[in-house]
């Protein structure tokens, strides 16, 4: 961070900003805001370049005049005061975080110094115009537009209906009846696997036993990838044909699902030989999804000849393929298939049938293509060369390198259990032909002829 740019110190601890110091970031401007909570820096808008110290001040002044002037006032603070009380009372996590910064950044600037109480739709229709017109220019992308009016109207829903009596201010929601940012002209294609591309990725032996599996799992199940991060042995109910989604892995915690709602997924009958030979204790996790996922994906379409265009290219109309678009491929799977609407909404746990209409991708040419959904496949374990099979001991060996032949049996996964883990790998270190025991046994006859004990 560069040196910040202040007036001179006329109160508060030595060596701290007092409130209304503005400070550049490198990037934008941000002001210090004393409220009775506490302070906090709140950024000024981007528009404001480096060289305007003299705008940022006027601004910053005034966001901290409305700050301190309209809190003892039938206690309704200012929009940026307000913010402060709202995003604190919000649990520790990204989420906070992301709304802290997209409030600072985007919300605060147009309307941080009105007085909660006083905004009204006409305020609200000006900040969305000024999206509009950075949208136009480019120099804001409608997504990223839409992300900030999610998180004002948060902001104004829990100022009318919060349980937390400091928290609710207003009795009119200003949101009501306000559109919000214009959309992308451009309609980005998202992407999906067909039938016979999974088949491929299921049946090469050059792609690790461990990528296909969470690939497998993605797509039959529909999960969130914290979701199957979170997938334990006792959320699997082989008997009865259920998996229940009831928590998800984050920062290395079990939290609620996202709306905090679990739900139920049939067990797809192609999934059920996978997971009975992948049963563990209670506890163990079903999968373990790596970091970088996403590029282990391409590079497993690619060891398995996948070469359609449309899922590595990135043009102005579609995007390479994600892992979270094999949660897409689940629900278009099952619309091919003739499955209710309602039931594949419930599946992927969206709160109406729009936000699932985004998941299904589009599929006219899937019929002349003859392809089944849901195929059936098998995962055949890696193992190293040289492995030998406990249940079969070898037959005989071959030169100096001792490979095993007659017996071409190949070891099951190791489970995921760290005792069981423990046992196989002890088991083949400790098997007569094991590459361990020939280097030892090597060994000793190389001291033993040298005479060395």
């Amino acid at each position: 961070m560069s040196k910040s740019i202040e007036p001179p110190l006329t109160h508060g601890k030595p060596g701290r900003a007092p409130g209304g110091s503005v400070e550049w970031t490198g990037r934008v401007w941000r002001v210090r805001v004393s409220t009775p909570e506490g302070r906090r820096w709140v950024a000024l808008p981007t528009s404001l370049g480096r060289d305007a110290h003299e705008q940022a001040t006027v601004l910053a002044q005034k966001i901290q005049q409305a700050a301190r002037g309209s809190l003892p006032v039938g206690d309704v603070p200012s929009v940026a005061a307000y913010a402060v009380r709202w995003v604190d009372s919000l649990p520790p996590g990204r989420t906070r975080e992301n709304y802290e910064r997209h409030l600072g950044n985007h919300v605060l600037p147009g309307i941080g110094i009105l007085p909660i109480g006083a905004v009204t739709s006409k305020d609200l229709r000006a900040l969305v115009a000024t999206w509009d017109v950075q949208i136009a220019k480019g120099d804001l992308a409608p997504g990223s537009a839409r992300v900030y009016w999610t998180a004002c109207k948060l902001l104004f829903k829990s100022a009318c209906n919060s349980k937390l009596d400091v928290l609710r201010v207003r009795t009119e929601n200003p949101c009501n009846g306000v559109e919000g940012p214009c959309r992308s002209r451009i309609e980005v294609s998202k992407q999906w696997l067909y039938p016979s591309e999974f088949s491929r990725v299921m049946a090469c032996k050059q792609i690790p036993t461990k990528t296909r599996y969470w690939i497998a799992l993605f797509i039959l199940t529909g999960c969130r990838l914290n979701e199957l991060r979170g997938l334990r042995g006792r959320d699997v109910d082989l008997e009865r044909g259920l998996i229940s989604i009831r928590c998800q892995l984050r920062t290395g915690e079990l939290v609620p699902t996202k709306g905090k709602k679990a739900r139920t997924v049939p067990l797809e009958p192609t999934l059920r030989p996978l997971l009975e030979a992948r049963k563990g204790a209670p506890d163990e996790r079903v999968c373990i999804v790596p970091k970088a996922c996403g590029a282990k994906l391409l590079r497993a379409l690619r060891l398995a000849g996948v070469t359609r265009p449309e899922l590595f290219e990135r043009t102005d109309t579609s995007r390479p393929i994600r892992v979270h678009d094999l949660r897409g491929t689940y629900a278009t799977w099952c619309a091919l298939r003739g499955d209710p609407p309602l039931a594949i909404q419930r599946r992927l746990g969206h709160a109406s049938l729009d936000e699932t209409q985004g998941y299904l991708r589009t599929a006219e040419l899937f019929g002349a293509m003859a392809e089944v959904p849901f195929p059936r496949f098998e995962i055949v374990p890696y193992v190293p060369k040289g492995v030998p099979t406990p249940q079969s001991p070898p037959t005989g060996h071959r030169g100096n390198g001792y490979n095993v032949e007659g017996s071409h049996n190949r070891l099951k996964e190791p489970p995921c259990g760290s005792f069981e883990l423990l046992g196989s790998i002890l088991e083949v270190l400790l098997h007569p032909c094991s590459s361990a025991c020939q280097i030892h046994r090597s060994y000793i006859g190389r001291s033993r002829f040298l005479g060395v004990s």
